[in-house]
């Protein structure tokens, strides 16, 4: 389509179209529309009514309109009429309504005067407009020709470029915009899902199940607990393989929790003891092995010490929980203690081991 922008102002015309008047004792659209629709074109959602635009100093000539249709019966009150439709654009306060030019043609309207500088159209309904108002329009100049009187040089050409490149303008910056919130939103999305896949240490799932060595090769295991000279816990550790994370320990008991640094065992690369405060067997504590690199918990166990390994200048003890407050039998694992190697042999407050890992 080769489309043409010109300025009008909204005019008063024979209001005719949209009701009773002086002429007719009904509306002319009321009586035409379902007889322009069943010879194909259907006016649905547009404005029971016409706007009368007058475009003057110009003119237009209906040339090849996209509809035609002869000898339309609509009345008794005079012979048939012929009726023209092209496609059009009304632009009012910068929107655009999709519309028709409305074009009953001259040589069969008998009854009123058709000023070819006043374009009749039928669009789609446009809230607040009144008479005097401007606005634009959009023809097909391929369907209506549009001329101007004696050798004035219309502007229409450089008007409807304006629009043009403002439309483009509108549709660049809506563009972005959209393209932006969309990028903010990605942004963030990601952001989220990168924080809920990294859990921290509150977190409870999934996490390995922590609990005494037994027969079921279930690690990181606790090997045994024992006590140092200088009244030091220390909790003997064994890990599934020497690239395990490196870790500390946490034993929470009554609310208060404490904290246990935790080094490999020189020579057994699998083998970590955790020192801190001295607990006791019998008390029911919480037992999490969390991860150095982002306090994530690898592990977690909630059970009772039931042996500490008593270091003495002469010999070695074992001090055992009272029977009664010992581990159920399902939970409790062998009595190992005497076989806690490999933890170091020589433990001195300054624990030179290289730290974990």
């Amino acid at each position: 389509m080769a489309w043409t922008l010109l300025h009008g102002i909204l005019a008063q015309g024979y209001r005719v179209a949209s009701g009773p008047s002086a002429d007719y004792p009904y509306g002319a659209l009321d009586r035409q529309r379902p007889i322009f629709t069943a010879r194909g074109l259907d006016l649905g959602g547009y404005f029971n009514g016409t706007l009368n635009i007058d475009i003057s100093p110009a003119s237009f000539e209906m040339k090849k309109p996209e509809y035609t249709f002869e000898s339309v019966e609509w009345t008794d009150l005079h012979p048939p009429e012929h009726f023209s439709f092209s496609r059009c654009k009304v632009i009012y306060k910068q929107v655009e309504y999709d519309g028709w030019v409305y074009y009953p043609h001259p040589e069969t309207k008998l009854r009123n005067f058709q000023n070819p500088a006043l374009l009749e159209v039928i669009a789609q309904p446009i809230p607040e407009i009144k008479y005097g108002d401007a606005m634009d329009v959009l023809v097909n100049t391929e369907e209506i020709s549009i001329s101007f009187p004696g050798s004035q040089t219309p502007n229409e050409p450089r008007k409807l470029e304006s629009y043009l490149n403002r439309k483009r303008l509108i549709a660049g910056v809506s563009i972005l915009a959209i393209l932006v919130i969309l990028s903010i939103t990605g942004v963030g999305f990601l952001v989220s899902r990168l924080k809920n896949n990294q859990p921290q240490a509150h977190q409870r799932s999934p996490i390995l199940s922590l609990g005494y060595c037994n027969s079921n090769d279930i690690k990181p295991c606790i090997v045994s607990f024992s006590v140092d000279a200088d009244g030091n816990m220390l909790v003997n550790i064994l890990i599934p393989k020497s690239t395990y994370p490196a870790f500390y320990l946490t034993i929470t008991k009554d609310g208060v929790v404490n904290t246990y640094k935790c080094r490999k065992v020189k020579g057994f690369s699998t083998n970590v003891y955790c020192i801190g405060r001295q607990m006791y067997p019998g008390e029911a504590l919480q037992f999490n092995i969390i991860s150095n690199r982002n306090d994530t918990v690898l592990a977690e166990g909630n059970f009772a010490i039931i042996g500490l390994l008593l270091g003495t200048p002469d010999t070695e003890a074992v001090v055992s929980a009272p029977a009664t407050e010992a581990p159920t039998a399902a939970t409790e694992p062998p009595i190992i203690l005497e076989i806690l190697t490999p933890v170091p042999t020589e433990l001195t407050p300054s624990y030179p081991n290289p730290s974990y890992p």
